[in-house]
């Protein structure tokens, strides 16, 4: 399919050069030599278009080829896979932020090779907050290589609590009972002012095995609020795929 649509133009010839001998054959139809005057132009329409379509395979034949058979990258959004980082504190377990990752996986038949990712942009409606900014893989690599069937994993976003917050039970209907989260994008702070928005983000992928990068938009939207509950957490957190990538 991809061929099909890429090489339009090419098929497009073809078909007009096998039509052309048929409406000739209909227009000369009552001529007693249409027949051998079909028959002529048909072998010279043939001969062109083959002499045609060795000319292209020589010039395209590698890009067919990698049209047809290579790496396949693909960035992946899973649902509800916001995990958790937490630790013992005084035998209870503290949570110390929520993330988000993402998979990028390549379902070709052919390894990519120097695979990088970038955040392409960051708008908030009409307003872009940033402009294309490199992140890492996990395990801080700026490259990775994935093989055929395989994924790399990268951290997409953190939220962490809000870290002047401190709990005060004794305090009358404490409103610093309520505590609320920082969000952090590729290990930065997003200032708090989009919260209950959609925060639209453009990831993409650039490798050498590819002819053109692979991007994915996402919206993510997020309440503010904290909870030390993973399940209530993720009530406070939605991630959508924001196109058909």
């Amino acid at each position: 399919m991809r061929l099909l649509k890429k090489y339009w133009w090419v098929w497009t010839i073809g078909l007009l050069g096998m039509a052309i001998p048929v409406l000739l054959v209909w227009i000369k139809r009552g001529e007693a030599d249409s027949f051998s005057t079909c028959m002529y132009y048909t072998f010279e329409i043939v001969g062109g278009l083959g002499t045609l379509y060795a000319v292209l395979t020589a010039l395209f034949i590698n890009d067919m080829i990698e049209s047809s058979h290579g790496p396949k990258i693909m960035i992946d959004l899973l649902p509800s896979s916001l995990g958790s980082e937490t630790r013992d504190q005084g035998g209870d377990l503290h949570v110390d932020r929520y993330y988000h990752d993402i998979v990028v996986s390549n379902q070709g038949d052919r390894p990519a090779s120097e695979c990088e990712l970038y955040i392409e942009s960051i708008k908030l409606g009409d307003q872009v907050l940033k402009e294309e900014e490199k992140t890492n893989w996990q395990g801080n690599q700026e490259q990775v290589h994935i093989h055929a069937g395989g994924h790399k994993k990268a951290n997409f976003f953190e939220i962490k609590l809000e870290p002047n917050y401190v709990r005060n039970d004794a305090a009358p209907n404490p409103q610093n009972n309520n505590p609320t989260g920082q969000f952090f994008l590729n290990g930065k702070p997003i200032p708090n002012n989009w919260y209950n928005q959609d925060l639209i983000v453009t990831l993409v992928v650039y490798s050498v095995s590819i002819a053109e990068p692979v991007r994915k938009t996402i919206s993510i939207r997020y309440t503010g609020q904290w909870s030390a509950d993973i399940i209530a957490m993720r009530q406070n957190v939605s991630v959508n795929n924001n196109d058909n990538n």
